[in-house]
């Protein structure tokens, strides 16, 4: 049976939009601006343990998406035997969380991060959260990392919490006390701000030559990290050195005074293992050729004698 609590999210858009054309066609350019706000979204909560399960789906989240798009064409050269044709697309796109379960960044507890990015109010979609990675201790090896020390206050009556930066050792200390006394820090989100794209088409007589690239900017994903490479993510350094390791591996701390971005292997698991930080995220950003394509289009005369209209 469905469940008769859930029910359909909801959309509204505000878009506005300008076509303008230049020198008889020949330069065209579009730019439209949109908002728009989605509510009762589908989202897991935690709910209470007596209830026979610890989260459950709800309509408990709401987003709004905000941005503006620009696509451009061209006709740069054209003459009776030649053309040389220009294309560009660009989309700029900014998200926001206005409601959700989370109403704060979530902690580093497993059961809240397990290493995937969190929709939290006020935080772009798909936000990474996590601690900022300082570097390795050249005397003991231990991975160092910022961290937002959580302080509970109590003033007439409520209870509040302040934060304050702190570089923490994350290596050496238990996984309990960074879960209990810390809050992590917004790192970013997995979704691009900017998208794009431009093209080139060159055609001379019955030749034609296409390029398309398509790209993306602004956003933050997985990097390739040897401590993720087992299945449960958090095996000590002996288990994953039983798999093929990057070749960087190799300038590793191994004795005080190494200066390395590399922290010391361990027998056993540690906070390193189990703690979320940026020197697990890189950049996302990237351009792709999505076609090339060289053609030639039959002639017409020849074409005729077959009963075609048209062949490339």
């Amino acid at each position: 049976y469905g469940n008769p609590v859930l029910k359909w999210e909801k959309k509204q858009n505000k878009d506005a939009g300008l076509e303008i054309s230049f020198f008889k066609g020949r330069l065209n350019a579009e730019v439209s601006y949109f908002n728009e706000r989605t509510t009762d979204l589908l989202d897991q909560v935690q709910v209470a343990a007596s209830s026979g399960r610890t989260a459950t789906q709800e309509n408990a989240s709401s987003v709004s998406n905000k941005g503006f798009e620009l696509a451009l064409r061209g006709e740069v050269i054209k003459t009776p035997a030649f053309l040389w044709e220009v294309g560009a697309n660009l989309a700029n796109i900014k998200n926001k969380v206005l409601n959700t379960y989370y109403s704060d960044a979530p902690s580093q507890d497993i059961s809240e991060l397990n290493f995937n990015t969190r929709f939290v109010k006020g935080y772009p979609v798909d936000g990474w959260f996590g601690l900022k990675y300082t570097g390795v201790d050249p005397n003991t090896g231990h991975l160092m990392a910022m961290a937002r020390k959580q302080t509970r206050n109590e003033k007439g009556g409520q209870v509040f919490f302040t934060y304050a930066d702190e570089e923490i050792d994350v290596t050496a200390r238990s996984y309990n006390d960074i879960v209990t006394q810390y809050r992590p820090y917004y790192l970013g989100s997995k979704q691009p701000d900017v998208y794009g794209g431009f093209q080139n088409r060159f055609v001379y007589k019955n030749w034609e030559l296409y390029a398309g690239f398509t790209f993306a900017a602004g956003n933050t994903i997985l990097g390739f990290n040897e401590r993720w490479s087992t299945p449960d993510a958090r095996s000590s350094d002996t288990k994953i050195s039983r798999l093929n390791r990057l070749k960087g591996n190799i300038n590793r701390w191994r004795s005080p005074g190494d200066i390395t971005d590399i922290p010391q292997y361990y027998l056993n698991t540690n906070a390193f293992k189990s703690v979320f930080t940026d020197y697990d995220l890189e950049s996302g950003s990237y351009l792709k050729c999505q076609s090339i394509a060289l053609s030639y289009r039959l002639p017409k005369a020849v074409l005729s004698r077959y009963s075609f209209s048209n062949a490339k």
